[in-house]
């Protein structure tokens, strides 16, 4: 047997793949990089094998108890367990989907606590304090919109007068297959965006078009990827409660088609700004669909 087994089998496991080159070296990397983690801790003897077929269970426990306690991010840690799924599974092996599904049993039940207190938050803004505007109002967009947190980074407000002194406020992004969405924002669903707009020009960081989240760092215009996740990390501590976007996005979507009494006083219904898509044809015309 050779040293190390669980190498061994890479190649042909990523010869398997119906992916790009690109792709192919990249999971080839990953998997190199979770080898190495395996051989290290059979060779501290925290398991007994790290042959591909033969990790157990609790063998996928040390690895995930390893990689945290190298200081790797819980997201990196997941998606370390995708590509282990996947080659374990070549190899005959469910060991690190029995770790996902128990992962994602515990994110479900996280993230519907996490979305009852949002939702509280959304319909009562002003008890909001000042320094945590920006990271709910970040979170908040990227669950009811269901869009991804990198999306609402580099999104932008636009305002101008709609009729008289009241004026009117979109947002703007790029969406999937690069369609520009633009939507039409209601304060009256979303009142802690219009708190947080409030706060923007309060701190004159309003013109016609300026990124929805601006960087405070006068090179950029956007905020950072780095922030973004400091954003999502803010709210799970002061909600005390850990999400999944995924799932709270769907857990949103499954309260708003739901007709359950039970959820009418703060359904999310009430909350949720009219959203159009914008699909351009060669970059000039487009046709609208009303997603809502």
């Amino acid at each position: 047997m050779s040293r190390y087994p669980f190498s061994d089998g890479i190649d042909d496991y990523v010869g398997s793949l119906n992916a790009t080159e690109e792709s192919k070296d990249s999971a080839r990397r990953r998997l190199g990089n979770l080898g190495r983690v395996f051989h290290q801790l059979k060779t501290e003897h925290k398991i007994p094998s790290d042959n591909p077929s033969r990790i157990t269970v609790d063998d996928v426990r040390a690895f995930i108890e390893r990689r945290r306690s190298d200081g790797v991010s819980a997201s990196t840690v997941r998606r370390d367990l995708q590509y282990l799924d996947g080659y374990l599974a070549f190899h005959d092996n469910d060991a690190a989907e029995l770790i996902l599904t128990e992962e994602y049993d515990r994110s479900e039940d996280s993230s519907k606590v996490a979305l009852d207190r949002l939702l509280r938050i959304i319909s009562a803004p002003e008890k909001l304090p000042n320094d945590l505007l920006r990271a709910f109002s970040f979170v908040i967009l990227v669950i009811v919109l269901g869009t991804t947190p990198d999306r609402i980074r580099r999104s932008v407000l636009i305002h101008g007068l709609a009729s008289q002194s009241i004026m009117d406020y979109n947002l703007e992004f790029i969406g999937a297959d690069n369609t520009l969405c633009n939507i039409k924002l209601d304060f009256r669903r979303l009142p802690i965006i219009e708190r947080y707009i409030k706060h923007l020009v309060y701190r004159n960081q309003l013109s016609t078009r300026t990124p929805m989240f601006p960087s405070k760092d006068p090179l950029f215009r956007f905020i950072s990827p780095d922030d973004m996740h400091r954003f999502k990390q803010i709210v799970e501590k002061n909600i005390d409660a850990g999400f999944d976007y995924r799932i709270c996005q769907r857990l949103f979507r499954e309260r708003e088609s739901s007709d359950d009494p039970e959820h009418h006083d703060q359904s999310p219904r009430n909350h949720v700004p009219d959203i159009h898509y914008h699909y351009p044809k060669k970059g000039v015309l487009g046709r609208i669909r009303d997603i809502f």
